[in-house]
């Protein structure tokens, strides 16, 4: 059951107070067919900027992943003079491409058509660029390039091909056979190539690991910053993964590839990544992940390497959120990167004097266009670490950047800015998912946890609602997945992090909707992200039932009408409030939506890929102690079962092997074996989030359903 709050308008005109029902209802359909900003780039002159587009084609019963679009423009202009939006003095739009860098001479521009890589180039007019060529061959998957100084030369990362698999026995070691969100096997090594754009000749020297993270990753580490060339062309900095065993997966680090002896020095081997040159390349920046033990929490560290003498400093614990995201330099003393502030993604830049020792930071401010705009900020290039979304270029004093940017009311679009002491005004140069539809405006709330701590959250409210009103609405609460992601101020016409549901369309048929950022959450600093350390399922499980508390107790929701979705550690929250939100915070759910669940942490070890996570955040596993048992007993879903009640939808991709589908068989077991309605779906062909825009609006639909019909 939905129901709708009439919304009152004045009509200056007449004077009168009309009350009328809210508009259409946001569907999934068009939720599903918005276009992203996947990609962008700017050209070393900041002459042209490019940007990609990227959507769902078809029909309700049919959807296909669109071929996507990159639009190339001169935007000289712009940068001379800000526009309101959509300068530039010509366009072109290649169809089925995504943008990936402009060679550093500004006439030729990489692109990537699925796995394959193309190139155009600049035409004799100065203006005009030429039909894209294949750069790479037929068969193999690039996942990565980089221009030489001379923009003759490109590096590529190559995906080897998966292991070879013996159908008559397997032997099982510690290998990473499937990808954790296609749920398909993985390259067993990838390889650097250097290749010559013009002859395609091409040699691949030895390196350390293999290039980039080795074909699996944690889903919300930067992936596409993995190698880059010195301004001097001697040298390539690069990312590498030492092993693709399961629970090696901090076995990273950044080399230095001599490319007069193809011979490699090892700079950083500490969960290292994302190396960038400065503009002389008398230094080197990157970050490292913190030695502290609890390494699922994140907290990078920013460091540099002084190029001649090998010594390495770091910033230690000066960035905001010690979670930064480099996105290259705007000078040879100045470092810009991503990072979260709350539930904002906002750009920095950090002094790096000559010396290499990061020192003081500060936030960039960008005056974004009218209408583009929110209380406490949007979000920069996307969100989690999508470095993709940020296009550097040092123009003389100054900085060009082209990068994506979004608001919880507003579309993902991209803008260009010139960046000079800090401070830049933004100009959109895409026009994307036009739409008259008028989005809820969503408030940013507050809340005392169990133990006193303030937790924060996003409240959607039904349109025409008003606290006070009576009756009070049915609510959602939303449990992100991650531990160590957040709720963003993103778009809210995407849906939300994780399976994207429909939090805008719950709203809009009637729905309250709170999306916590419990303890463990980014955005808060590193002693909120490591808060749920030997405690998943503790407290973190009490920030998210306090704020279904909150919301009864301030007369945002209905006490009888309260229902919990999550997906991946949302779907574990979700096997946990299914048994314990009664006993432990008076909450008597009526529905619970879960998806890619974890309902035992005990099973869960040795089943998941990188069951070395249990150890990092419990520092120990079930057998290490008949407490540390208890605990994780305690915070399991599946030994709390006898107290569920609340009808519970299941999703599971079938070949998950984050959180493998045996998670989700023993608590639809249990909830049967319990006469407790229950729906269990799988979807063949998915890893831990279903790719397929099918499936994926399948899990919208049949969400939609199950709340208007129990709650």
């Amino acid at each position: 059951m939905s129901f709708q709050y009439a919304t009152c308008v004045a009509v200056s005109i007449i004077g009168l107070m009309l009350c009328v029902q809210a508009q259409d209802t946001w569907s999934t359909l068009e939720q599903a067919k918005l276009q992203s900003i996947p990609a962008v780039a700017i050209s070393k002159n900041s002459r042209f900027a490019a940007y990609g587009t990227s959507g769902v084609d078809g029909n309700a019963s049919d959807l296909t992943p669109g071929a996507g679009t990159t639009t190339i423009m001169d935007v000289s202009d712009i940068l001379i003079v800000p526009k309101k939006s959509m300068g530039g003095s010509a366009k072109q739009v290649f169809e089925g491409f995504q943008p990936l860098s402009f060679a550093p001479n500004s006439k030729k521009l990489a692109l990537m058509k699925g796995s394959a890589l193309y190139l155009t180039s600049l035409q004799q007019d100065g203006q005009t660029w030429g039909s894209p060529v294949l750069l790479s061959t037929q068969t193999e998957t690039v996942l990565h390039a980089a221009w030489h100084p001379n923009s003759s030369t490109l590096a590529l990362s190559v995906a080897g091909a998966p292991p070879p698999v013996n159908k008559l026995v397997h032997e099982v070691t510690d290998e990473i056979i499937i990808n954790v969100i296609t749920g398909t096997p993985t390259a067993a090594h990838n390889r650097l190539c250097l290749v010559d754009v013009d002859t395609k000749s091409r040699v691949c020297p030895k390196v350390e690991g293999s290039v980039g993270f080795g074909g699996w990753y944690i889903s919300c580490w930067p992936q596409d910053s993995q190698f880059e060339f010195s301004p001097d062309g001697k040298h390539i900095a690069y990312s590498y993964t030492a092993s693709t065993l399961s629970n090696n997966w901090t076995q990273a680090g950044v080399a230095l590839l001599n490319l007069d002896t193809y011979e490699s020095t090892v700079i950083s081997y500490n969960t290292s990544f994302q190396p960038y040159f400065s503009t002389s390349g008398s230094l080197l920046a990157f970050t490292t992940l913190d030695d502290g033990g609890y390494r699922w929490a994140q907290t990078w560290h920013v460091c540099v390497y002084t190029m001649g003498t090998g010594r390495v400093s770091c910033a230690g614990n000066t960035t905001r959120d010690q979670m930064a995201t480099l996105v290259g330099w705007g000078s040879d003393t100045e470092l810009l990167y991503m990072e979260q502030d709350r539930m904002a993604v906002k750009l920095y830049a950090m002094e790096v004097p000559p010396a290499g020792i990061p020192g003081r930071w500060e936030e960039v401010a960008l005056t974004l266009p009218a209408g583009s705009r929110q209380a406490g900020g949007g979000v920069v290039g996307g969100g989690f670490r999508a470095t993709s979304r940020v296009g550097v270029a040092s123009a003389g004093d100054a900085t060009a950047i082209v990068f994506s940017y979004e608001t919880s009311t507003t579309s993902q679009q991209a803008y260009i800015a010139r960046i000079q002491d800090h401070t830049g005004t933004a100009t959109r140069i895409s026009a994307i998912n036009p739409t008259a539809h008028v989005f809820v405006t969503p408030s940013f709330v507050q809340w005392a946890s169990n133990d006193g701590r303030m937790i924060e959250g996003i409240l959607m409210l039904p349109r025409g609602f008003t606290r006070g009103t009576s009756p009070a609405p049915p609510a959602v609460v939303f449990t992100h997945c991650g531990p160590a992601m957040a709720v963003l101020s993103t778009f809210q016409g995407y849906g939300s992090v994780c399976a994207r549901f429909p939090l805008e369309t719950l709203v809009e048929q009637g729905f309250a909707v709170l999306q916590p950022n419990y303890r463990g959450s980014t955005g808060y600093g590193k002693d909120f992200r490591d808060a749920d350390r030997d405690d998943w399922g503790g407290n973190d499980y009490n920030d998210v039932l306090t704020g279904a508390q909150y919301l009864i107790k301030n007369g945002f929701a209905d006490a009888t009408r309260i229902a919990h979705v999550g997906w991946s550690y949302g779907g574990y929250m979700g096997a946990l409030v299914l048994g314990k939100a009664l006993t432990t915070h008076g909450i008597d759910l009526k529905a619970v939506v879960t998806g890619g669940t974890l309902s035992d942490v005990i099973s869960h070890t040795g089943t998941t890929d990188i069951s070395a996570i249990i150890d990092s955040w419990a520092d120990g596993y079930h057998w290490t102690s008949p407490a540390k048992r208890q605990m994780m007993m305690d915070n399991s879903g599946i030994y709390h079962i006898e107290n569920a009640t609340a009808p519970t939808l299941m999703f599971h991709g079938i070949d998950d092997p984050r959180m493998p589908i045996s998670q989700s068989f023993q608590l639809h077991y249990a909830l049967r074996s319990r006469h407790i309605p229950v729906k269990f779906l799988t979807f063949p062909g998915s890893g831990h989030i279903p790719a397929d825009p099918n499936q994926i609006k399948l899990v919208w639909d049949e969400t939609l359903a199950w709340l208007a019909n129990w709650v």
